[in-house]
C-alpha cells in the first residue's frame, strides 16, 4: 500500500544540497513536503519484516532527515501541519495512521537520543490524538506534564499510549474505561499512574472495576483493552512476531549512517 504524494508538487532530492549541520532553514512548505516524503519512504520500511532489511532502511531515513534538519522538537509544527493535510489518508486506513503516530517519535527525537522528551511527547500526542482518536487526551498530556520523567519516553511506551487511546474509545463512558482498566495487564507505568488518577478525579475505585476481555497471548504482548479496532488489531498482530525494536537507530548506529548518506 503506497503512500500517496503528490507528483505535481516540485520539492528538493532528499540528500541534495543539504547542510550536516542539521539547519538548512527551510521554508515551512518546504519542511511539510520533504516529511511527507520522509514518511512515504518510511511507511515502506515500517512494514518490512524483516529487521536485518528494515533497520538499515530506517538508519538512512534518520540520516536523511537530519541533513535537512527535520529531526528534533523543531520539527513538530512542520509534523501538524504535515498530519493536517494528510487526514484524509491518516482516517481512511489504521496502517497509515500506525505508520504516521511511529514516524512521529522517529523524527522528533533529538540527535542520538533514544527517547522522546517529555514536552516534545506531549506536543505530539496533542495534535495526533486529537479530535476523538483519544478520549483522555487533555486530561493525559496535563498529567504527563506533572511527571518528572528524565529519561523522556520510550518507544513502547509510545506504542502502548496508542494502544490505550484506542482501547478506551471502545467504551461508552469514561467511567467504564476506567474501571475496566486492568492494572495487571503489561502497560507502562506511565499509563498506570495516569490510571489510578482518572480513578481519584472519578472516583471510581478498584473494587468497582468490570470484568475485562484480553486478547490471547498470541496476540498481545501483555493485558490490553479489546475494542475491536482494527487499528488495535493490525498494530498488535502486525509487531507481534517481532522484536518490539522498530529500528529506530540507536546514538552508535546515527553517525555511521551520517557517513554513508
Amino acid at each position: 500500500m503506497a503512500w500517496n504524494v503528490a507528483p505535481e508538487v516540485p520539492r528538493p532530492a532528499l540528500g541534495a544540497g543539504a547542510s550536516t549541520s542539521g539547519g538548512p532553514g527551510l521554508a515551512p512548505e518546504a519542511a511539510v513536503r520533504l516529511l511527507r516524503d520522509l514518511l512515504a519512504a518510511f511507511f515502506q520500511a515500517y512494514l518490512e519484516d524483516a529487521s536485518e532489511v528494515r533497520k538499515p532502511q530506517m538508519s538512512h531515513l534518520l540520516a536523511q532527515a537530519h541533513q535537512h534538519g527535520l529531526v528534533g522538537a523543531g520539527v513538530l509544527p512542520a509534523l501538524a501541519a504535515l498530519h493536517d493535510t494528510l487526514r484524509p489518508e491518516l482516517d481512511s486506513g489504521p496502517e497509515k495512521f500506525a505508520a504516521f503516530y511511529h514516524f512521529i517519535f522517529f523524527v522528533a527525537r533529538e540527535r542520538g537520543h533514544r527517547n522522546l522528551r517529555r514536552d516534545a511527547a506531549t506536543r505530539a500526542w496533542a495534535f495526533a490524538l486529537a479530535d476523538g482518536r483519544f478520549r483522555f487526551l487533555e486530561r493525559f498530556c496535563a498529567f504527563v506534564q506533572t511527571r518528572d520523567l528524565p529519561r523522556g519516553v520510550s518507544e513502547d511506551t509510545w506504542c502502548q499510549v496508542l494502544d490505550f487511546a484506542i482501547a478506551a474509545r471502545a467504551f461508552a463512558t469514561a467511567d467504564a474505561a476506567v474501571a475496566a482498566y486492568d492494572p495487571r495487564g503489561a502497560w507502562p507505568v506511565l499509563v498506570d499512574e495516569f490510571v489510578d488518577h482518572l480513578r481519584g478525579e472519578l472516583d471510581v475505585s478498584a473494587s468497582s472495576q468490570t470484568t475485562m476481555e484480553t486478547t490471547e497471548t498470541s496476540e498481545n504482548d501483555g493485558g490490553a483493552f479489546v475494542g475491536g479496532s482494527p487499528e488495535h488489531r493490525w498494530r498488535v498482530s502486525g509487531w507481534a512476531s517481532r522484536d518490539r525494536d522498530s529500528g529506530f537507530s540507536p546514538p552508535d548506529a546515527w553517525d555511521s549512517a551520517m557517513d554513508a548518506a
